[in-house]
């Protein structure tokens, strides 16, 4: 009589479960790696993450980006007659002064929020010849408007 044949029964079936929980958990294990990296533009580092990303464009083009800020259209009544969408917020210095910094956004078939709505939208990065220069421009793929405003006026 063998000793051993009960333990080397069992060992095939421990075997057989790893193999069919290996193919079971396997297309699992590599959708999760697919997931895209989203690079999220936050309050506190608004201002420096935006000029960084356009320092460094050729670093940010094909990623997908989160941000939020205020929804601005605007008509380009005298050249192409388009309407134009942005994301932005604006800036103010020490003297009183500022601007705008943010990014000219493509809703695709979105439709777009309100004027001067606060939304946060998620976007793919690309370069589109508009104003007669290669402008960077988020590729809207979700876009929802939020009742919580975040800081509209940062300093820099």
């Amino acid at each position: 009589m063998d000793v051993h044949a009960p333990r080397t029964k069992k060992m095939k079936k421990y075997k057989l479960i790893a193999i069919i929980a290996i193919f079971i958990c396997l297309p699992l294990i590599t959708s999760c790696s697919d997931s895209v990296e989203v690079y999220e533009i936050r309050d506190q580092f608004f201002a420096r993450q935006v000029e960084n990303i356009f320092m460094h464009l050729d670093s940010y083009v094909g990623r997908t980006i989160q941000i939020e800020g205020l929804f601005l259209s605007w008509h380009d009544v005298e050249d192409t007659g388009e309407m134009h969408h942005f994301v932005v917020r604006f800036l103010s210095d020490c003297c009183g002064g500022g601007g705008s910094i943010g990014f000219e956004i493509n809703l695709g078939n979105i439709a777009p929020p309100p004027n001067e709505a606060w939304v946060q939208l998620t976007g793919v990065l690309e370069l589109h010849d508009t104003f007669a220069t290669n402008n960077p421009v988020l590729m809207v793929t979700t876009i929802q408007e939020l009742e919580e405003q975040g800081e509209l006026i940062i300093f820099s």
